[in-house]
């Protein structure tokens, strides 16, 4: 466990039409169906919340989490 990585700190951006301020563990949240959907592949039910502005809390939950992400 890293002791510098909180789940609860907060993503730089405006994530309409999500609630703001939003935090790492809220953006995990909002992608969780869609990573339950990639791990058990079936037909796709469970992606109706998911849309084209969640592309800039993609982006964000991205950059909060590269740094924790290591050498690939």
């Amino acid at each position: 466990m890293r002791p510098d990585f909180d789940l609860t700190s907060e993503l730089d951006g405006f994530f309409f039409p999500r609630k703001t301020p939003m935090t790492i563990e809220d953006g995990l949240e909002v992608f969780n169906p869609f990573f339950w959907e990639l791990s058990y592949p079936r037909q796709l039910d469970k992606l109706d919340s998911i849309g084209l502005d969640d592309v800039v809390l993609l982006d964000a939950l991205v950059a909060a989490l590269e740094p924790f992400a290591g050498t690939l």
